[in-house]
């Protein structure tokens, strides 16, 4: 991870990168970040489901301030587009 990199080299102490499944979120708790990030995630699960509760899980784990970053491609308008 190149972030992860960049604050191994920098006086940044107080950062903290994880990089984890959407599936592997149990073991924090609770307004754990202050930023989560869903890249790539919601448009590899099949199932409305699945994003519905990777959505849900995600938000929990959000700090009251946190900011939540959703990145989506939505495949219906790619024939549209391309």
């Amino acid at each position: 991870l190149r972030l992860a990199e960049k604050i191994a080299t920098s006086q940044l102490t107080s950062l903290e990168v994880q990089q984890k499944s959407c599936l592997e979120l149990e073991e924090f708790p609770s307004g754990y970040f202050d930023l989560v990030f869903l890249f790539g995630t919601l448009y590899h699960l099949s199932q409305v489901t699945d994003c519905e509760e990777t959505l849900r899980k995600s938000k929990r784990l959000l700090a009251p301030e946190g900011k939540f970053f959703i990145a989506f491609i939505n495949h219906d308008m790619i024939p549209m587009t391309e």
